[in-house]
């Protein structure tokens, strides 16, 4: 709101000053009038000073505004990384699906793009809707660059695969039954650990048995779904901390101070694949009472925070010498 305000305030300079700037030039002309008539013209010449201070009042932080928005823009524009490849996606970027020289692209809904610095991925295809109309407030803001690029990912099977250089992972339509039996093949996966003080994922060894981490994923699903509906299923005032009665994942609820960082994650699990172009599953487990916890849902009230956690069964984590 206030961002707005102050928005709108500077426009209402600006145009109140361009008003000023017409009655300078009004004031102007009358008093050149009478100059070459001979006349008194002393009130003309008050009058068109007070029409210049008043014009450069209105203008001066107006124009300041927005010729300091016009130089933001255009810096941005100039360090965006975009790349022009001579190749555009047709109606500019699509979050799902887009088109480019007749080749239909569509999203993996279930991977996501691991994106590493040592990854080369060129861009291949740009799109660009950067208003450059000579709308009002192009002229008065310049145009805010809205444009980027799609980039190639390296890939172990051989997909034209690519990245909008976030999270998302596409391939072409014909592509997409190699990519889902490829990147849905559990094998074809590495599981990484990161504690809490450490920075980077690396990956577990030995690597854990694949159908305890199917197992692990399962209980993570249902203590999900199952905390969801304590959680809102009553107001929390209601449930003590401890046992929650009735859940069938020995649940406990844990209430915190709401700026605790007591149960922050202590544990992260990813597999990636092996080409390290695909993130696929992820698991976050933090430490109570000496033990990891599923932690899926939390919510927040004035002064506290409401956990609901499920106990992770000691013989499903090969891993914790990694958190111990």
């Amino acid at each position: 709101m206030g961002a707005t305000f102050f928005m709108l305030w500077m426009m209402g300079l600006f145009f109140l000053g361009l008003c000023f700037l017409l009655g300078t030039l009004g004031a102007f002309l009358l008093r050149r009038r009478r100059v070459k008539r001979g006349l008194p013209h002393r009130g003309h010449t008050v009058l068109l000073v007070v029409c210049l201070l008043l014009t450069a009042v209105n203008l001066a932080p107006s124009l300041g505004f927005f010729t300091f928005i016009r130089v933001t823009n255009a810096a941005h524009g100039a360090t965006d990384g975009f790349v022009d490849t001579g190749v555009y996606v047709e109606e500019g970027f699509q979050d799902a699906v887009f088109t480019v020289n007749g080749v239909t692209y569509r999203r993996l809904e279930d991977l996501s793009f691991h994106w590493t610095e040592e990854a080369a991925c060129p861009p291949v295809f740009s799109w660009d809707s950067t208003d450059r109309s000579l709308s009002l407030l192009t002229l008065l803001f310049g145009p805010y660059y809205n444009r980027g690029n799609y980039y190639s990912v390296p890939n172990e099977p051989g997909l034209d695969l690519v990245s909008d250089g976030s999270w998302r992972l596409y391939c072409p339509e014909d592509q997409m039954d190699a990519a889902t039996a490829w990147y849905g093949d559990p094998s074809h996966y590495i599981w990484q650990a990161r504690t809490a003080g450490s920075g980077d994922l690396t990956p577990l060894d030995p690597q854990p048995d694949p159908d305890a981490m199917a197992a692990l994923l399962a209980l993570n699903d249902r203590a999900m779904a199952e905390g969801h509906a304590y959680l809102e299923a009553a107001p929390l005032e209601e449930y003590p901390p401890g046992p929650l009665a009735g859940s069938a994942l020995g649940a406990v609820l844990v209430t915190l101070p709401r700026e605790s960082r007591a149960l922050d994650t202590a544990l992260t699990l990813r597999s990636v694949s092996r080409d390290q172009a695909v993130r696929r599953d992820s698991l976050h487990l933090c430490e109570y009472q000496g033990g990891l916890w599923f932690s899926p849902t939390a919510t927040y009230r004035e002064d506290n925070s409401y956990h609901y956690l499920v106990p992770v069964p000691p013989e499903w984590t090969p891993f914790y010498p990694l958190f111990g």
